[in-house]
């Protein structure tokens, strides 16, 4: 009797965890001892401000490594923490549509018979949303930390009276734009300077800001580079009064696997480019692209033909990240010189005879000797991977992911797939099936959180080494 109350008391746990696609034994149990620990911290601290009426709303930190599981968290502790009679839940995330959208499906998929609402759906959905609140149920929404959206979310905060709910806010990528970029200039000097406008619109305005109309709530900052957080002056409304870990799976693999050596070429998964590969790859008046591109190309191209004789071709591919810098029409060059350098692979597979082939064919040789030492699996000979090359790379596709293709929807080669980005391709984007990353982009000054959050290679990744 007793298990049979606890199950029905956390029926919409037991629901989000049923809907993990493909679960292990140890990843439910990952899901859900994550979930627990996350939302008795969040419990904790909501009943300490309850019993101090005067208390400021708690903030709290969830910190996980890069791509090991954090929406994951975020969707099993909402949904335990709906159990747990929360009504207004909102997850905030990076001001990119295309994560934006990425993040709503990840909840709407897992959390089975919970209306997950996005920021478009605000207005017209006023009436509803207060509606559910009336009928006790829960209300997630899922939004960009844009600042129009959160003047939506605070209009209808403020409709619906959410002041008297329990309350819990997520700030997924809680590092970026939530922090009050202008701490630095009142401590030089300019003291009556205003917080940042979405520091304002979330933590400060005492009309207008999400934690000021939500009184009785939590707020979690959720991320994989905690530095800017922790760091927080005493009294900053973002530095966390409690942090709790996410700890990876089994299966994950990050800087530990890519970088236990601090010399670069010591590196088993590292290949080092010269200095001068970003000039030759950026420079509008030379032809072509440099070396170390097409050693990238053309190990990519061997690579996912070796995976597919193992495991098959994914619905979607396989996949190759470009981060040349932050600028578009860089990403038009790269897009461009690999488009070539592919067609040139294309025809010298046709016609190996030829000796405009002979380059091509050279770098493919010299790359697929690099694979045989790097995977440990036993890989096909060179001219089986050639074969599987010249049968699918004609399907393969070439997109570029930055601010303007952010409102695209896209659709991936069922063979070989070459992403070219900058910053849209760093904070929150999973890639699937990534197994070459070519890396030339050159911060002013260089930051650790922002070299990890570029490291779309991190992941539950092991099966693929």
């Amino acid at each position: 009797m007793k298990n049979k109350m606890k199950q029905e008391q956390h029926k919409t746990l037991q629901r989000a965890l049923d809907a993990i696609p493909d679960p292990s034994e140890e990843e439910l149990e990952d899901a859900k001892n994550n979930a627990l620990k996350i939302v008795k911290e969040i419990e904790k601290a909501y009943s300490a401000m309850i019993k101090k009426a005067k208390q400021e709303a708690p903030t709290g930190l969830i910190y996980g490594k890069i791509q090991s599981g954090k929406t994951r968290a975020m969707v099993i502790s909402t949904a335990l923490a709906i159990d747990m009679e929360y009504k207004i839940i909102i997850v905030l995330t990076t001001d990119n549509n295309r994560l934006v959208s990425q993040t709503k499906i990840d909840f709407e998929q897992g959390l089975p018979g919970i209306q997950i609402f996005s920021k478009d759906d605000l207005e017209t959905d006023i009436e509803h949303i207060g509606n559910m609140l009336r009928r006790r149920k829960s209300v997630v929404i899922v939004s960009s930390k844009g600042a129009s959206a959160l003047r939506k979310i605070a209009t209808l905060l403020r409709k619906i009276r959410a002041q008297s709910y329990k309350c819990l806010i997520f700030d997924d990528e809680g590092d970026q734009a939530t922090l009050d970029t202008n701490t630095l200039q009142r401590s030089r000097g300019r003291t009556l300077l205003s917080p940042s406008t979405i520091n304002n619109l979330i933590h400060h305005d005492t009309a207008n800001s999400l934690r000021s109309i939500l009184t009785r709530h939590v707020f979690v900052s959720v991320t994989g580079t905690p530095q800017g957080l922790v760091l927080q002056n005493i009294g900053s409304k973002t530095k966390p009064s409690f942090i709790e870990l996410i700890q990876p799976g089994k299966n994950y693999v990050g800087g530990e696997t890519f970088f236990p050596e601090s010399r670069p070429d010591s590196n088993l998964y590292i290949r080092p480019i010269t200095h001068d590969e970003k000039l030759t790859l950026l420079n509008e008046d030379l032809m072509g692209i440099p070396e170390g591109l097409k050693q990238a190309i053309c190990f990519f191209l061997l690579a996912a033909s070796a995976a597919s004789t193992q495991k098959g071709w994914p619905s979607e591919g396989y996949k190759s990240l470009y981060h040349p810098s932050v600028k578009q029409d860089d990403h038009r060059k790269v897009a461009r010189g690999i488009l070539s350098f592919v067609e040139n692979i294309a025809n010298a597979l046709t016609d190996q005879d030829d000796k405009k082939s002979a380059e091509e064919l050279k770098i493919l040789k010299s790359e697929y000797k690099d694979l045989l030492n790097t995977a440990p699996k036993k890989i096909p000979s060179f001219s089986k991977l050639t074969t599987v090359i010249l049968e699918h790379i004609d399907g393969r596709r070439i997109q570029i992911l930055n601010g303007r293709t952010t409102n695209q929807t896209f659709s991936f080669s069922p063979s070989f797939n070459f992403l070219i980005g900058g910053n849209s391709i760093g904070r929150g984007l999973a890639i699937k099936n990534l197994l070459v990353t070519y890396y030339v982009r050159e911060a002013r000054r260089t930051q650790m959180d922002t070299m990890y959050q570029h490291a779309r290679m991190f992941g539950y990744r092991k099966e693929t080494f």
